[in-house]
């Protein structure tokens, strides 16, 4: 329990940081993928063991938040929007709500997700009196003194057909047009040799900006997408009926709002959302966005439904995987594993999309190349999958010419010249004495996550590998002060690789099943393998294990390993005079 603790405390220093970069300084410093990974780790955490930490650490997470000496607290608390990245997920929003509160979902407001920065603009008796970021919902930076950069903010609202409230909340975000971007980045890189990365952090840059500078004056925009606090609002709300005549009334105040469609299903909302996805993987529309966002249109409803602590009941976000951006395919290399497989990599045209500059990228397989249709030379539409792996989209077979070449296969080992076969579309080099292999698994087997040998490297192993030294992983064990200091240029870190390899390592089994590279076996199935086996003996036994948590291929792979007489013998001769293996 303690360890798990540890986890739990870990994951919420990690992502406390993460939100004080976020939501205070808006620097993003994580992909929103990995964002929601370590979130959704948390959540899961909490829900497995709900008396260990009763909620407490999530409930805390954003009241933890340092603001700056500049914040002022929001008249209502500003939540986030549940996001998925799954279509399936869209669906699952629609049947709980449905299952759990047994009513009907007639329509649905499907607004554009802006990618900005969330702000939230006060009007005290009428007049503009503060502009705030969102900070960690209940307090947030005072940035009312920048409104010199915002180009679409009222001084003053006159409400039509209501009473005028003493206070009231209008909430949206922060956002500059493609056009301005472009237009400052020019500006600016002529001027001061820099450039802004990306759409937010220009955002987040000019509204912080402490000179007045003339450069930046009204190169951002205001989009509404709601109310926070409002006297006669939150009172009459029902008046309204629906979120987007809500919308339609802040239009009217002087706002620019939110781009959207009313959606009578969930399918037909679907339908928008691909329509969107479509039209954005060319940059349409004016302004960055990266998903829709789905809220039942019913105000009656989304009353019925409440918030939770952290999230409204009634809405969910679909996140676009990225931006996707257009380069040429230059090349097509292979890297071998330690397994032999022969991983295509395509080198591009080097592209920049989030942030991040991309010049390679995985093809897989040939199954994968083929159904692309790919070639050396092509046009290719790339996107950030998850907003993290670099993946082709498709080919632009409208501009290609006369100069595209096929995609040239090795026939044989660029390490060994072992004739290659072809197992499940891979390329594979099946020679046991292949050195590139040699060199993988000997790394491997020698790396942090396995049998862990402080100062020894992959670049010694392999220069030992090259000249002759190591031809297996025993050899490592062997080696002397000569052949050592030949390599190692430090006394200390020699005698200290010394030491370790002339006594008995002392490793857990987790960690040294692992180092073994039994084939599309990771750390997740050795969890499970290890808590099956709880002496030295039962090593030997698993040529026979049947394990109800692993699947037919894990099985049969674990088996194939242990059948054999040669792996065997190996375990038996390293932990007998080189490993002690802890259980």
């Amino acid at each position: 329990m303690n360890k798990i603790k540890l986890k739990i405390i870990s994951l919420i220093k990690k992502i406390n940081y993460f939100n004080y970069n976020y939501n205070i300084l808006n620097k993003s410093i994580i992909s929103d993928n990995e964002y929601d990974f370590l979130y959704n780790k948390l959540e899961i955490l909490s829900k497995k063991y709900p008396n260990l930490i009763k909620n407490y650490y999530i409930n805390n997470i954003n009241n933890n938040l340092h603001l700056t000496s500049n914040s002022h607290k929001h008249i209502l608390k500003m939540i986030s929007i549940k996001s998925t990245y799954s279509i399936k997920k869209i669906y699952k929003f629609e049947e709980n709500i449905i299952k759990k509160n047994n009513i009907k979902i007639k329509e649905y407001c499907c607004e554009l997700k802006l990618d900005g920065i969330a702000i939230n603009i006060i009007y005290k008796n009428n007049n503009l009196y503060k502009i705030l970021t969102r900070g960690n919902g209940e307090y947030g930076e005072d940035i009312t003194k920048n409104k010199f950069f915002i180009k679409n903010i009222p001084d003053k609202i006159v409400f039509l057909n209501y009473k005028s409230p003493s206070l009231v909340e209008i909430r949206g975000e922060l956002c500059i047009s493609n056009y301005n971007f472009d237009f400052i980045n020019k500006i600016i890189k002529e001027k001061y040799n820099k450039i802004f990365v990306n759409k937010r952090h220009a955002v987040s840059g000019i509204i912080r900006n402490k000179i007045k500078n003339k450069i930046y004056y009204k190169l951002l925009n205001f989009i509404a997408h709601g109310i926070g606090y409002c006297f006669f609002l939150n009172k009459s709300l029902n008046k309204f009926k629906k979120h987007n005549n809500l919308l339609n009334y802040i239009n009217k105040l002087g706002f620019e709002t939110v781009e959207r469609k009313i959606c009578k299903t969930i399918k037909e909302s679907i339908k928008y959302i691909n329509f969107i996805e479509d039209n954005y993987k060319f940059n349409k529309y004016k302004y960055l966005i990266d998903g829709v966002i789905l809220k039942i249109n019913s105000i009656k409803l989304q009353n019925i439904l409440g918030n939770s602590s952290k999230y409204p009941n009634w809405s969910i976000a679909y996140k676009f995987n990225s931006t996707y951006k257009e380069t040429i395919l230059t090349d097509v290399t292979f890297n071998i594993t330690k397994n032999g497989n022969f991983i295509p990599i395509g080198k591009i045209k080097s592209i920049n999309i989030s942030g991040i500059n991309i010049k390679k990228i995985f093809l897989h397989n040939i199954k994968k190349i083929k159904s692309l249709d790919l070639m050396i030379g092509d046009y290719i539409l790339i996107y950030l999958s998850g907003n993290l792996i670099p993946t082709i989209k498709n080919v632009i077979k409208d501009k290609r010419n006369n100069e595209i070449k096929n995609i040239f296969y090795p026939k044989n080992c660029l390490s060994c010249n072992y004739k290659l076969s072809l197992y499940k579309d891979i390329l594979k080099c099946n020679n046991f004495f292949c050195k590139s292999k040699i060199k993988y698994k000997i790394s491997h087997f020698f790396s942090k996550k396995c049998i862990y040998i402080k100062y020894l490297n992959k670049k010694n192993i392999c220069e030992l590998i090259d000249d002759n030294f190591v031809k297996n992983i025993i050899d490592i064990f062997k080696l002397d002060l000569n052949i050592l200091n030949k390599y190692i240029k430090n006394n200390k870190k020699v005698n200290s690789i010394y030491k370790t390899i002339n006594g008995k390592v002392n490793i857990n089994i987790k960690n040294f099943l692992y180092a073994l590279n039994i084939e599309n076996i990771g750390e997740k199935t050795l969890s499970i393998i290890c808590n099956n086996i709880k002496k030295y003996e039962e090593l030997f036994t698993l040529n026979n294990i049947y394990i109800k948590d692993l699947n037919k291929n894990q099985l049969k792979n674990i088996n194939i390993f242990f059948s054999k007489i040669k792996n065997i013998n190996f375990i038996k001769e390293i932990t007998q005079k080189y490993i002690n293996i802890i259980f």
